[in-house]
């Protein structure tokens, strides 16, 4: 969460059930100023 909220890298860890809540998490932390909020800096960004 730390990773999203910064912007910075991150892995998907392994415990997600649903990657998809991921991407919601980054554009509601988006939404209130943290990272970049857009769905492009997800899971996405390492080939996961």
């Amino acid at each position: 969460m730390k990773a999203i909220a910064d912007d910075t890298e991150w892995r998907m860890p392994a415990t997600i059930d649903d990657p998809a809540i991921l991407d919601e998490i980054a554009r509601s932390l988006g939404d209130l100023g943290y990272g970049a909020g857009h769905a492009s800096r997800s899971h996405e960004r390492t080939g996961d």
